[in-house]
């Protein structure tokens, strides 16, 4: 197919053989006017008319170069982008793609109209961007050399007013979170680029100012492109529902990933084993005092599946939470072995299955097979369908002298609620330290106001919801801000320094 050249930039860190994959995934394109430039985030060193970037290596369907390609000459764009969520939520109906292929826009993909721009892009976790093709002169013209982390380096490109549009799956229905402060995709990058605008027409009021501070303006609106205006205020702002909120079925796990945040790896079996009695009670108590406002929920772990009785937990939860996304999240070691009446009861309740797939051997035909005969549905839980699973590492500060509200703005587990014995908390690492402190002998003690007893007297709705949207004082122990990612997945040798800054 001929058309311009395209230069593919491939981040694949020291793994040979996932980089050789991930080239011969590209060469794979039925679009053959590639140039591939491996380990590398410098548009300097591309050559082609357009740079292929975000794609975290692993697209390889064939269509993909040919339809943004095609998309971005046809409108004249400086850039064109997509994602491959596979699920999404409809009011009490909850849908998923049977067949993995469909969720890829370019499969077939029929244009019609202009796509909008998705919010889920900017704002909130597992918003995964498959790929974004951008004119090569724009990035250099607007000295933008680098392609750094997706997010980051999209809300940069937006700053300069790019004729841009992003496509979704084919089907094309992706929910705008309404936590974000805005009523549409629409109204986010309005907001966005609002703000930007502002810092610059105040700055160009005065002419001097601006010609002697030019650069240093300009770092400074790079520097507000690394936490959007809207992501920051949805996490202070008290929402009038809880987005998601998961429940421990049991603390320890079968796999015991290193850096785990639930702490499961350092968890023993019997440590702690929920029992159906007291889920009834809790999961009761918690409709009643947010009236049912809870988008997600979630069971969990620890590895749920190591539950005798999680049939028993779905069922509960569908009770009390008739209109909510309720999904089990799982490694999937042991979904092969599941006996049918557990895929009924996933199947009668709707409750989505979201494995995480591991870089393990797991019989993933048969989990499929499974799946499909009892019409249970399957998403990948963080994109690990497609993408390689990695760890990340947010250090722990075992003497808590960071500064808690700064910390909580830039936690990646603002209001992943988890709901404990009675108890809200904030986060996995409040509500499971305990295990850290046994293991290391560390006294990161929580205070009765970094969690909320869902039992107190006179509770109200608004009262969870505005103790959701607040930094609690155990965020002094996090460093947020020091927080990496892409680390290779292993297992835990239950070393304080996977937690800490320590070696």
């Amino acid at each position: 197919m001929s058309g311009p050249l395209v230069s593919v930039l491939l981040k694949c860190g020291d793994d040979a053989v996932f980089r050789s994959s991930a080239i011969g995934w590209w060469k794979r394109q039925e679009y053959k006017n590639i140039e591939i430039i491996v380990g590398t985030n410098d548009v300097r060193r591309a050559h082609g008319k357009y740079v292929l970037a975000c794609t975290d290596c692993d697209l390889y369907v064939e269509r993909t170069i040919a339809g943004l390609v095609e998309v971005a000459e046809k409108h004249k764009l400086d850039m064109v982008f997509f994602n491959m969520e596979i699920h999404w939520e409809s009011n009490s109906d909850v849908r998923a793609l049977s067949n993995m292929e469909l969720a890829f826009p370019f499969f077939p993909y029929q244009l019609s109209g202009r796509p909008v721009i998705d919010a889920n892009f900017f704002n909130g976790a597992n918003s995964y961007v498959g790929a974004c093709l951008v004119r090569r002169d724009f990035l250099i013209r607007r000295k933008l050399p680098e392609i750094q982390y997706d997010n980051i380096f999209l809300r940069k490109c937006l700053m300069y007013r790019p004729a841009v549009f992003t496509i979704s799956d084919y089907l094309g229905n992706h929910i705008v979170r309404v936590d974000s402060g805005y009523r549409n995709a629409h109204e986010f990058i309005a907001g966005e680029l609002d703000g930007y605008g502002r810092l610059r027409r105040w700055a160009q009021k005065s002419p001097i100012l601006w010609r002697r501070w030019h650069d240093k303006i300009y770092q400074m609106i790079n520097m507000l492109s690394l936490d959007s205006a809207a992501g920051l205020m949805s996490k202070v702002v008290p929402l009038d529902y809880i987005p998601q909120c998961s429940i421990h079925l049991v603390d320890h796990c079968n796999l015991n990933c290193k850096s785990c945040s639930h702490f499961s790896c350092l968890a023993r079996a019997g440590d702690f084993e929920l029992q159906p009695c007291d889920f009834h009670r809790d999961i009761r108590r918690l409709a009643k005092i947010t009236r049912g406002r809870v988008r997600i929920l979630e069971l969990y772990g620890g590895e749920p599946l190591l539950h005798p009785n999680v049939t028993e937990f779905m069922k509960l939860a569908r009770r009390y939470f008739p209109h909510a996304l309720i999904r089990l999240i799982t490694n999937g070691i042991l979904l092969p072995q599941q006996p049918p009446h557990f895929w009924r009861a996933v199947h009668r309740y709707k409750i989505l299955i979201s494995p995480t797939k591991y870089p393990i051997y797991v019989n993933w035909e048969k989990v499929s097979e499974l799946a499909q005969k009892y019409k249970c549905h399957l998403d990948f839980f963080g994109g690990t369908g497609y993408f390689q699973k990695t760890l990340y590492h947010k250090p722990l500060d075992i003497y808590g002298l960071q500064n808690g509200p700064l910390s909580y703005i830039n936690c990646q587990h603002t209001r992943c609620i988890n709901l404990y014995q009675g108890r809200l908390y904030h986060c996995p690492v409040v509500a499971y330290i305990k295990y850290f402190n046994r293991q290391f002998n560390t006294n990161l003690q929580p205070c009765e106001s970094d969690s909320l007893d869902i039992y107190e007297k006179h509770l109200k709705p608004a009262d969870v919801f505005a103790y959701c949207a607040r930094p609690i004082p155990f965020c002094r122990y996090c460093m947020s801000r020091q927080t990496t990612r892409g680390h290779p997945w292993e297992q835990t040798k239950k070393d304080i320094s996977e937690w800490t800054l320590k070696q």
